[in-house]
């Protein structure tokens, strides 16, 4: 059995100086190998300054030059652990901003039988996946099931080939959607999403330029689903069976926002991301929830993840989170591989996943921050397929 060197990342922004803050968003901050780790940070550029300076640890600094009045975006790879310091440059009162690194040493992880790939994982908590922290099972039923049996809502795919998923239970997005780089238009286009007749939705990626209601063009369309409106919750056991696409660049997901992200907003909603692959890694699955900071437009994350021997590219595979009171676990073939609960939070993160009914959204993004733009090997037309989605109270 493959071991899974998973370690877990929180981000948080805290001012360091007086003067005019520094607005910065974490966006996203993944491991690249044991050691070291990739953060994206996103800098609004309302103050008046021709550069920021990038510190981590000990290194020497390094300068991003930015334009006023535009969002600007950069990826820093850091030693893990190791304080990273934003500071801007020219700018009289030199505010500072410091992203507080909490990674979760990990134990050895326990073995575990299941029918699809072999995964040796942890919790976001730090322990062992299927632990609670005080050397107990993640709770099970007396069937030594997980907990939330009773199915309460699901969409299959079945009808002829070209047709579109029920409007009963699913809404398109459309438009370019996100600050973090992506490359895509979303349509309602048949081309875009559509049922294959074999009991599969598609959401297909082409390489077509589009513009979308919005008014924005981009060179890739694809499409994302919502239950918005249609279909919300609070705890359960949420699952969908997909096939992953393969390839530089693309971005499949299957996520949960919170009802109030119109009036709220992002993140005070809260995300539960129950999975996201990049198409260049297809053996590694992430499972990450992002929440907002008090008093402070920063946002947090907690992330765990899953390595396969195998690509999950292959073959179909269920994608799942157990979401229970002050704690989400996540699961790839039933297997819990990661767990965040309301202790892992630092001082000033809010658990925003108690209060409020989530949405469903699936989608496959192309190119953005995290990812990267596709390459001369991706191949287009890409295709997430998706045989069903479940969700059991």
């Amino acid at each position: 059995m493959l071991a899974c060197a998973l370690v877990s990342l929180a981000a948080v922004l805290v001012a360091r100086a007086a003067g005019e803050p520094l607005a910065a968003t974490v966006r996203h901050a993944r491991i690249e190998h044991p050691g070291r780790y990739v953060v994206t940070i996103a800098l609004a550029s309302a103050a008046r300054r021709d550069a920021v300076e990038v510190r981590v640890g000990d290194l020497p600094p390094r300068r991003v030059m930015l334009a006023e009045h535009r969002v600007s975006r950069y990826s820093i790879v850091a030693v893990l652990s190791a304080p990273l310091t934003v500071r801007a440059v020219g700018h009289p009162a030199r505010p500072r901003l410091m992203i507080a690194t909490r990674p979760v040493a990990a134990p050895p992880a326990r073995a575990s039988q299941a029918s699809g790939p072999a995964v040796s994982s942890m919790g976001a908590d730090g322990t062992p996946a299927g632990d609670d922290g005080n050397g107990g099972p993640v709770s099970t039923t007396a069937s030594g099931g997980p907990p939330y049996e009773t199915l309460v809502w699901s969409a299959d795919f079945d009808g002829p080939a070209g047709s579109p998923p029920n409007p009963a239970q699913w809404s398109f997005d459309l438009g370019a959607w996100g600050d973090d780089g992506e490359l895509e238009t979303y349509t309602d286009n048949p081309a875009n999403a559509a049922l294959d007749g074999q009991g599969d939705l598609v959401i297909t990626a082409l390489r077509q330029a589009a513009t979308g209601p919005d008014g924005v063009t981009k060179p890739y369309t694809s499409a994302r689903l919502e239950t918005a409106g249609l279909f919300s919750f609070t705890y359960g056991r949420i699952e969908a069976s997909m096939r992953v696409p393969l390839g530089a660049g693309l971005w499949p997901a299957f996520w949960m926002l919170g009802d109030d992200i119109g009036t709220a907003g992002w993140p005070q909603s809260g995300e539960i991301d129950v999975m996201e692959m990049l198409g260049q890694d297809p053996t590694t699955v992430y499972g990450t929830i992002h929440g907002p900071v008090a008093r402070s437009t920063s946002v947090y994350q907690l992330q765990g993840r899953a390595v396969s021997p195998q690509s999950l590219a292959d073959a179909f595979h269920t994608y799942g989170v157990i979401w229970q009171p002050g704690k989400i676990t996540w699961t790839l073939d039933g297997v819990p591989y990661a767990t965040a609960s309301r202790g892992d939070l630092a001082r000033g993160e809010e658990w925003v996943f108690d209060t409020n009914p989530f949405h469903l959204v699936l989608n496959l993004a192309v190119g953005g921050d995290w990812p990267g733009p596709p390459d001369g090997s991706t191949p287009f037309p890409a295709r997430l397929l998706i045989r069903s989605v479940r969700v059991y109270q």
